[in-house]
């Protein structure tokens, strides 16, 4: 019964693409916040996402053939559902004397992911206002 909701109903609202947004915001917070708290950390490199990439991969992964991770010495292929969001070492060349994070990008970034993610729950918090509607017939 659940495989049916979650194909009739929560797939065809756009709960996946959702998930993989909030999902990888939620990465990408945690990346910016470790790269601030470690601005004063001598050698350390800034990391980050490809969010875009990411994102697209995520949501793209339903598409064509879809390799899953049955064991867990398998590895995970590129397209899999199963991999994990590859995270990188800024390529940046700014240098603050001490490592490379620019911590007025970085909170600049720390701000707009916070307002994405906000709209974004935002958002599926009112598709699923709107499906309780439906059910329920209220207005």
């Amino acid at each position: 019964m659940a495989n049916i909701i979650q194909s009739m109903v929560l797939d065809k609202i756009g709960t996946p693409k959702f998930r993989a947004y909030l999902n990888l915001s939620s990465l990408k917070h945690k990346l910016t916040a470790g790269n601030i708290s470690n601005v004063l950390t001598p050698g350390y490199r800034a990391r980050e996402i490809d969010f875009n990439g990411e994102y697209q991969r995520a949501i793209n992964a339903d598409k064509g053939l879809r390799p899953a991770v049955t064991h867990p010495r398998h590895i995970a292929l590129s397209n899999s559902p199963d991999r994990e969001p590859k995270i990188m070492e800024s390529k940046t060349k700014y240098s603050n004397g001490i490592n490379n994070v620019n911590i007025d990008k970085e909170m600049t970034d720390l701000a707009i992911n916070q307002m994405s993610y906000t709209i974004s729950a935002r958002m599926i918090k009112d598709k699923f206002d709107s499906l309780r509607k439906a059910i329920t017939g209220t207005r």
